[in-house]
């Protein structure tokens, strides 16, 4: 959620799509494709930096315009998830074998996710609380809303 969904006229809106994933395969149906428009200058108003690409314009607002904007902590986990359910297909394949259900199996990938993420804020915290300690210049207490709220998420 940004602030720019809370501008009016910017709300974003939920339709069906379908998208062509290869090129000359079949379409893939999205069924929640949230969308929303944006204007030149979008990333210098809100102060974003634009890490690789361009910026938007007014081109497009067209019909036939496509722009597809790709957040780079989402690219990092999807990148992270790919490789582990790469690295486990043939786990997954004999579950499925044994039984598994759809459900469980992807339970079972979001778990190990969890668990990633959830090590990972944990060694950043403490690599966190350990300069923070050391250091003189910050108080522990001054820091502590950040770690409870990072630990939250």
């Amino acid at each position: 959620m940004t602030f720019a969904d809370r501008l009016p006229g910017m709300q974003p809106s939920v339709q069906s799509a379908e998208a062509e994933v290869t090129p000359g395969a079949a379409a893939v149906l999205i069924a929640n494709l949230w969308t929303a428009s944006v204007g030149p200058r979008f990333f210098e108003t809100f102060d974003i930096p634009l890490l690789a690409g361009r910026d938007f314009h007014d081109g497009d607002r067209a019909a036939e315009g496509r722009a597809v904007l790709v957040n780079e902590a989402f690219a990092g986990i999807f990148s992270l998830m790919s490789v582990s359910v790469a690295r486990r297909t043939k786990e997954i394949g004999l579950r499925t074998a044994l039984g598994a259900s759809r459900g469980r199996l992807i339970a079972g990938v979001f778990t190990r996710a969890l668990t990633l993420v959830g090590s990972g804020i944990a060694a950043g915290n403490s690599v966190l609380v350990l300069f923070v300690s050391l250091s003189d210049e910050v108080d522990l207490a001054d820091v502590t809303g950040a770690l409870l709220m990072t630990s939250r998420a």
